[in-house]
């Protein structure tokens, strides 16, 4: 793995042109991530190569003209075949925002060969062999991959790869570029433009206000990042020269999901009843988790470790993590300019809520009629009650 120690070795040590600028290569910049620190990156006057397969425009809403500028050059081609427009030219940082397959990184790393000076990878939290575990540091162990997976392209779609893959290319590109490597491991980023709507979803709901399903406990912690706030820290990180390993997402309990849409409530400033469903109720209805509830893991997926990864290091390196009302607003403001999707990638559909609703009044308040006192937040998320919630989880 690359040494942690090179951050301090490596500060300072880019090169730049006459004029300042660096020449980066961004190998999938047209996704959400790729177009926040694209536009990161040309504000600081940069000079930029876009690499992708030309299959989709760049992300609505992005503030700079990226198609039309003199810094700024798009190629074609194909992390699984065609690297011909890689072949020539050299650049001072790449930046891989979708490499995943081990035969594509292999070949990238070919192609670049000594082009490029240093390499920047967009991992993930999903790389974490234990994510059941509370406080997930940088040091902490990653996934393998099964020796007989590599060709399963189908355990790779429905996610059960996706990890161990986002590991196993950490050790090819480390192999490579050596303490010349960044890797940076995000939870959920959240936005204006976040394609998943797994935070979205709860903006745009409560904002309609009304009677709103939300899962039990609401004092489970949650953890997420506005992407704006990591492509500023990224660009940041490049011209500084850091490299080494970094868990990326606001600090460790620093929210609820209670917390979290209180906030979203108070800035919608909509008339909202929010009714805190048991988990038990919820997972007997066959709901999904993350999906048509998003942020909520339950206590059976063994996945605490998700909304409780330690960001410190990042911290320590700078990272700025704007308010959560803010993102709220800008999410709204969104909206607003360019209207919200006709249909949502995550969240429950509005019969789906209105007949869970109509269910837990039938079929459990009956037979659960007083408050569950485990239902009231705790005055502090160091309190016993959240470390019950640990327990049980």
């Amino acid at each position: 793995m690359v040494d942690g120690a090179a951050v301090e070795r490596a500060m300072g040590s880019v090169e730049r042109g006459e004029d300042g600028a660096l020449s980066i290569l961004l190998l999938g910049g047209t996704g959400f991530l790729g177009g926040a620190i694209a536009g990161a990156l040309h504000r600081r006057g940069h000079r930029l190569t876009l690499f992708d397969r030309g299959g989709r425009s760049l992300p609505v809403g992005l503030d700079v003209d990226l198609e039309n500028h003199a810094q700024i050059e798009r190629i074609r081609g194909d992390r699984g075949g065609d690297l011909a427009a890689l072949a020539t030219g050299r650049w001072d940082v790449a930046i891989d925002l979708c490499g995943l397959q081990p035969d594509h990184l292999r070949r990238t790393v070919a192609v670049l060969g000594d082009r490029v000076d240093r390499y920047v990878y967009i991992s993930s939290i999903a790389a974490y062999e234990n994510l059941n575990v509370p406080g997930i540091t940088e040091s902490d162990t990653l996934r393998s991959l099964p020796e007989d997976s590599f060709s399963d392209l189908a355990a790779v779609a429905d996610g059960g790869l996706f990890g161990a893959l986002k590991a196993e290319a950490e050790r090819i590109l480390a192999a490579a570029w050596g303490d010349r490597l960044l890797i940076v491991r995000p939870s959920l980023l959240i936005g204006p433009g976040d394609p998943s709507d797994r935070f979205s979803y709860w903006v745009r709901r409560l904002a309609a206000g009304g009677d709103v399903v939300a899962p039990a406990p609401p004092f489970q912690p949650v953890q997420f990042m506005d992407v704006r706030d990591l492509a500023i820290w990224i660009a940041d990180a490049i011209a500084q020269g850091r490299s080494g390993e970094f868990n990326a997402a606001c600090p460790e309990r620093q929210w609820t999901l209670g917390s979290v849409l209180a906030t979203i409530q108070e800035v919608c400033g909509s008339a909202v009843q929010l009714h805190w469903l048991a988990e038990e109720f919820l997972l007997e209805a066959k709901v999904e988790p993350w999906i048509e509830l998003p942020l909520w893991l339950p206590a059976r997926d063994h996945l605490r470790g998700f909304a409780r990864m330690d960001c410190r290091k990042i911290e320590r390196a700078g990272l700025i993590c704007r308010p959560l009302a803010q993102t709220v607003a800008d999410l709204l403001a969104w909206d607003e300019q360019f209207g919200a999707p006709d249909r949502h990638r995550a969240g429950l559909p509005r019969d789906r809520e209105a007949a869970l609703l109509a269910q837990w009044r039938r079929d459990w308040l009956p037979h659960h009629p007083s408050p569950d006192p485990a239902l009231e937040p705790p005055q502090s998320t160091h309190s016993p009650a959240l470390e019950a919630f640990d327990v049980a989880l």
